[in-house]
Formats: structure tokens, C-alpha cells, sequence
């Protein structure tokens, strides 16, 4: 195969592709000459428009009758891309040719150290494993995508096959992709090398043995060894809110309301102004209690004093300081209505080992009494732990229903996924496709997550797994949903991701409806 050429054993979105085909006439003959005698190749995406392709076809030497054409990445940046190829010779009969492109899940991405003709040299950030992307594409800006052969997580450099055909840079944006046929790959790029379990041996199969066998399978006993522990102990997750019970004003003057008036968003404010020269502090305490896991705090409401902001905190019990949760992006800058802030991510340090309070505080440098910060709604979100069977566990949180499962000792029917947080739609698309508001603004932050999609409006949800998400809030579905989600809805991401094996098989069929 030569250097430079875009072919691809399927096509893949996004990625620059040689398309071949034959030229025939009304004998089903093959033609050859199409390529020097008027030719004329269009192309639709998604059913749209014909119109002409950026190149032409060219024929394989020599006169063949077969041609390929070159469809740039932009061409092959669809679900469905419709051909149509003519020619003014005679007798040839128009060729129609569909393709559909494959959405592949991105498993890392940022910007080139380095490239040459055949290696690109990953971001300081790529897996330090060797051979971690081994059978997977790199995918670069300028719509080359190739075949990774080898990967040194030392020097991050992937080399690949056949060679660019634009040389990637310092400059040159990539995606890693994952292909169906890679499970292993990503299991080693994600959780890194394999290790010896208890004097077992670093393998899948070592590590597998030590889990299900507290003695190295010589005596495996099905009520007292490590899985059968492990499930007697495994408890479900449950989400809720937690409000707050008490307030402490360090500095500023309370206005209307109290802690009490942050547990609903009633529009019934605690209102607070700056007292002077000394500013405003002033912090809540949170009764979350042993038995739940505090995970975030979202705050509605706003500040109201040009020039200046409230930045949030969280008490540090640890390290007995005060954390600041926001930024310069995130903080309460001047506003006259309300608006959400968060969900700001809650450490374990952020919880009492006590009695499981968690304390908020906000604080400002405004020194006029006439700014005002206004609090509608402030809750913890947290995860309370009660008893459950393992099937309701499974059932309750991963993408399809683990009762009687073929693998009653898989990972994801042991795991139980809590949720790290919610999320409001506010666009929806697609069953596949949709934009939410607040999440972290990071290409892949939550690649193959389970994802859990509550439609409001019908009392319903649905499960599935992020294939691929961007800065702006767009989150691609590895599994389409049953409906589409509307305005009113929420997503929930759940702290597990989703198994190889499901990856493998695609997940095709729609999300179970609950």
C-alpha cells in the first residue's frame, strides 16, 4: 500500500477516505476511460442536497474499468454518505454507492509533541504503557486517520500504517479512536499495567484467579471467597439532597431569610449585604450524616454588586482551611436574576468523620452595604447507603438488566456505579445526540461513562454510555435512547464506565425504559 493514501478498512466519521467502485455498462461490463471523459461524482450527506465532490475519480491502472475517488474528512463528517458517479463515455451506466461512516468512541485526545510521515507523537498526557494504543486509529486534524502498530509510552510516540498523508506537527490537534475489535487495548490504556495479586501471576487470568479464590483456586470455596465477600458486602447507592441546618455570619448583614429559606428553590431568598469596609462571610452547615457520601454542592441565586464577585468554599477537615471550589469562570460574578452554579465537585476531606457534616461558605471583598448576594437554593448532593441484592444493585446501575445475566461473575455485575453528578439538557437533538449546560468544559471528560437520562416531562429514563462529548456541552450516546430527551430533562453520570465487551458488541439496541 502506497505512503499517504486514505485507506481505511471501513469508514470512519470524520476521517478522510478512498472510496472504490466500478464503472459498468448496460451488460454489466466494466468500462474503462470514465475518468478522462467528463467525469461526474456528487455527493449527499444525510440525505441532503447532491452536489459535486471536492475531487474526481481516478482510474487503477491499467484501463481497468475500477476507479476509486478520495472523499475529504469534511465529505465523510455524516452518518450517511450517498455516491453518485457518471461519466459522458458510452454505454456506462450511472454507479450509486451508499457508505456509512463509523462513529468511533474517542479514548484520548490533545495536541501533538511531534510527528513525522509514519508516527505522531502524542501529548504529555497519552498513556505511559507501551503498546497502551496498539490497534487503535489516530484520527488528526487534517482528517488523516491511521492504524496505530506500535506505541512507546515513554517517548509517546505512535507509529502507524500507511504514512500520513499530511505529516502531523507540534500544532496538530488528534483523536485516538477505538474500534470494536480492540476491547484488550482499552482496558490497557485505561487501567494501565496488569500486577501480581497475592503471589499470583500479572495477567488477566492471575489477577481473575486471586479474585474469585482467596487461595489461588486450590480450595475455591463459593460461600467464603473473595467475589462471594465482596457481594455479601456490596451495598446500593442511593442520590439525594441534603439541606442545610445551620448558618454562621462571620462578616455582613443579613437582609431577609436564614439557612432555612436555601432548602427549595421557592424564589424566597437569604438575602446578604456587605457590612462595610469588612466585607462579606458567612458559611452553612450541612447534616449529611455517617450513612451518605457527600459527592457536590449546586448553588441558585445570585450576586448583585458591580465590580466585584462571591467566590464558594468548602471546609477542609483534614487540613482545617477552606477550599475554594470556584474560579474566575465559576464564581457568582454581578447578576440581576438567578442563575445555577456547579455542581462543585466535594472531596472525602469535605466531610466530618465525626457525624458526616459538610460546611459552605461564601465570601466577598465588596464594601458597599447596597451589593447584595442573594441565595435561593444551596444543597449538598450526596449518596445514601442501604442494603440491597446484588441483582438489584447490577439492575439499578448498569446499561442493561444484569438479572440473570449469562456472567454471573462479571466486573460489571459486581461494580455498583454511584452517581458523581446531574446534569441539566439543554438541547435535545437526537435519541443519540444532545447538549447540556454545566459540564466541565473538557473534550472526553466523561468518555465511556454510564450515563443514566431521566425524561421529566413522561416520569421515564433510560441508560446508556457517553461515546464522545466536547467543551461546549454536546454529548454523543454509544447507545441511542428510546426517546429524545427535551428541555425538562436531566442527565446522570455515574462514576463506572462501561465494559469492553459492551463496546465490542455496540450496544445497538435502544436504552431499557424504566
Amino acid at each position: 500500500m502506497a505512503a499517504g493514501i486514505n485507506v481505511l478498512p471501513f469508514p470512519i466519521r470524520g476521517a478522510a477516505y478512498r472510496f472504490h467502485f466500478p464503472l459498468l455498462d448496460a451488460s454489466a461490463d466494466l468500462v474503462s476511460g470514465g475518468a478522462g471523459d467528463t467525469p461526474d461524482t456528487e455527493i449527499s450527506k444525510d440525505d441532503g442536497t447532491f452536489a459535486d465532490c471536492t475531487n474526481e475519480m481516478t482510474e487503477i491502472a491499467t484501463a481497468s474499468g475500477m476507479y476509486y475517488i478520495d472523499l475529504t474528512a469534511t465529505e465523510m463528517t455524516a452518518d450517511i454518505v450517498g455516491l453518485i458517479t457518471k461519466t459522458a463515455t458510452a454505454e456506462t451506466k450511472t454507479t450509486p454507492a451508499f457508505i456509512y461512516p463509523r462513529r468511533l468512541p474517542v479514548i484520548h485526545s490533545g495536541t501533538a509533541q511531534a510527528g513525522a510521515e509514519g508516527s505522531i507523537t502524542l501529548d504529555s498526557g497519552a498513556s505511559a504503557k507501551d503498546d497502551a494504543y496498539n490497534g487503535l486509529y489516530a484520527l488528526t486534524d487534517d482528517g488523516d486517520c491511521r492504524f496505530i502498530i506500535d506505541y512507546d509510552g515513554g517517548t509517546k510516540i505512535a507509529t502507524v500504517g500507511p504514512n500520513f498523508a499530511n505529516t502531523p506537527s507540534g500544532t496538530t490537534d488528534f483523536q485516538i479512536l477505538v474500534p470494536e475489535n480492540a476491547a484488550a487495548n482499552i482496558v490497557e490504556a485505561l487501567i494501565g499495567s496488569l500486577v501480581a495479586l497475592d503471589g499470583g501471576a500479572a495477567t488477566v487470568g492471575g489477577m481473575l484467579t486471586k479474585m474469585a479464590d482467596d487461595n489461588g483456586g486450590a480450595d475455591f470455596d463459593a460461600g467464603t471467597d473473595s467475589l462471594n465477600k465482596i457481594e455479601a458486602s456490596i451495598i446500593e447507592g442511593v442520590p439525594h439532597a441534603v439541606a442545610a441546618s445551620a448558618q454562621n455570619l462571620t462578616q455582613g448583614t443579613i437582609d431577609s431569610g436564614s439557612y432555612a429559606s436555601t432548602a427549595l428553590a421557592d424564589d424566597t431568598k437569604f438575602q446578604l449585604s456587605p457590612n462595610g469596609a469588612l466585607g462579606l462571610d458567612v458559611d452553612m452547615t450541612y447534616p449529611v450524616g455517617l450513612a451518605a457520601v457527600a459527592s457536590g454542592v449546586t448553588i441558585e441565586g445570585y450576586w448583585n454588586g458591580p465590580g466585584d464577585f462571591v467566590n464558594i468554599y468548602a471546609w477542609n477537615y483534614l487540613t482545617t482551611s477552606w477550599d475554594q471550589l470556584s474560579d474566575a469562570g465559576t464564581r457568582m460574578n454581578n447578576a440581576s436574576s438567578d442563575a445555577d452554579y456547579g455542581p462543585f465537585v466535594l472531596l472525602r476531606d469535605h466531610q466530618q468523620d465525626s457525624d458526616g457534616e459538610v460546611k459552605i461558605r461564601f465570601t466577598g471583598d465588596s464594601v458597599t452595604s447596597a451589593d447584595d448576594l442573594y441565595l435561593d437554593q444551596v444543597l449538598i448532593s450526596a449518596v445514601a447507603l442501604g442494603g440491597s441484592t446484588l441483582d438489584d444493585i447490577g439492575n439499578a446501575v448498569v446499561s442493561h438488566n444484569v438479572t440473570g445475566h449469562a456472567d454471573p461473575n462479571s466486573l460489571a455485575h459486581h461494580v455498583a456505579l454511584l452517581m458523581i453528578s446531574a446534569y441539566d439538557v439543554t438541547t435535545g437533538d437526537t435519541a443519540t445526540s444532545f447538549t447540556c449546560s454545566a459540564l466541565p468544559a473538557i473534550a472526553d471528560y466523561y468518555n465511556f461513562h454510564h450515563v443514566r437520562i431521566y425524561d421529566v416531562t413522561n416520569g421515564r429514563f433510560a441508560d446508556s454510555w457517553i461515546s464522545d462529548m466536547n467543551n461546549a456541552g454536546v454529548v454523543i450516546l454509544g447507545r441511542p435512547l428510546p426517546f429524545v430527551p427535551d428541555t425538562a430533562s436531566e442527565m446522570y453520570v455515574m462514576n463506572g464506565l462501561v465494559a469492553p465487551s459492551e463496546i465490542q458488541s455496540g450496544l445497538n439496541g435502544p436504552g431499557e425504559i424504566g
